[in-house]
């Protein structure tokens, strides 16, 4: 970091992201399952002044990472989802699809098909639909199902 940055001030008392020395904004969150506080950092400060990217950036923000990582499953080296992969949401959406087509068949009661489709859909909105399905882990599973018991 030049002399000439200076850390930028917070935009308002009560904004969730602090900027840290290395030129980033930053939050820490307590990470019941390790027991400790890790930091998460969520872009540069130099050109975000105000923290407006790095709070809402629909990708890489507080807001759209916030429940993953509370939840023990953020994992921003992921990466967004290029032309060739396919997401949680649209991977569930056919496999949904499959299932509605055994019922169709008579191979699947459709009671199972109820239970699938409400399951399926607490699933993704635990790990969100833009979820790139490859890059997921069994932690993440784990998360979804400590999260369940809880």
């Amino acid at each position: 970091m030049s002399s000439t940055q200076h850390v930028p001030r917070l935009p308002y008392a009560d904004f969730p992201l602090r900027p840290h020395r290395n030129g980033q904004w930053y939050k820490s969150v307590w990470n019941s399952r390790q027991k400790k506080t890790e930091q998460h950092y969520f872009g540069p400060w130099h050109d975000d002044a105000k923290g407006e990217r790095a709070l809402c950036d629909p990708v890489s923000g507080w807001l759209a990472r916030r429940d993953a990582i509370r939840g023990g499953v953020d994992n921003v080296r992921v990466g967004p989802i290029s032309a060739s992969d396919i997401s949680l949401g649209e991977l569930m959406g056919k496999f949904l699809a499959h299932k509605r087509a055994q019922v169709l068949a008579g191979e699947l009661a459709r009671r199972t098909l109820g239970e699938y489709i409400e399951e399926v859909h607490r699933f993704v909105a635990f790990l969100k639909p833009a979820t790139p399905a490859g890059g997921l882990r069994p932690e993440h599973f784990a998360a979804y199902v400590q999260e369940l018991v809880e």
